[in-house]
């Protein structure tokens, strides 16, 4: 067996931390002007993030759109289908209320879920997109920061750690 070249430690790339697994940390978002609140997820795993992108074509397999794109054809997007199963993923609660005053709960099956986020009124459902739409936007922030710290590492020895 061969063995590994040594690599001078001063050209190996820093070592970086990453979480290999999403959490399932959530924030709870009140939708302002309404007495409702929604509980959003902070981070998606990577197979409901894929979900979410692939739900933008509409009933296109990958082969079928790598076809459609090598010969020309169009493809057909579905904005709508791809909102509504944002919704479905990123909402883990809430005490949205049906037109008797009882809280509806949110079913298990996602394919469930996103037939109730379909029967939200628009203003609900734009609010609680901006609302999901907030809290991704967080996150994300959050991730460059930490990149941006990685990447700028505090000297050793200069009093602040």
């Amino acid at each position: 067996m061969k063995a590994r070249p040594e690599v001078p430690k001063s050209t190996q790339a820093p070592i970086e931390t990453v979480d290999c697994f999403a959490s399932d940390e959530t924030k709870t978002v009140k939708l302002i002007p309404t007495r409702y609140w929604v509980e959003v997820k902070r981070h998606l795993d990577a197979g409901e993030q894929a979900d979410i992108d692939e739900a933008l074509f509409d009933s296109v397999s990958m082969e079928d759109r790598e076809a459609a794109a090598a010969t020309g054809r169009k493809l057909y997007l579905s904005l709508a289908k791809q909102r509504f199963l944002k919704l479905a993923v990123f909402v883990v609660d809430w005490n949205l209320c049906d037109e008797t005053g009882k809280t509806v709960r949110l079913p298990s099956p996602l394919q469930d879920r996103v037939v109730v986020m379909r029967k939200l009124s628009r203003r609900m459902a734009e609010l609680i997109g901006a609302a999901v739409d907030d809290v991704a936007a967080e996150e994300l922030k959050a991730l460059e920061a930490d990149a941006e710290d990685d990447a700028n590492p505090t000297p050793a020895g200069d009093g602040t750690g």
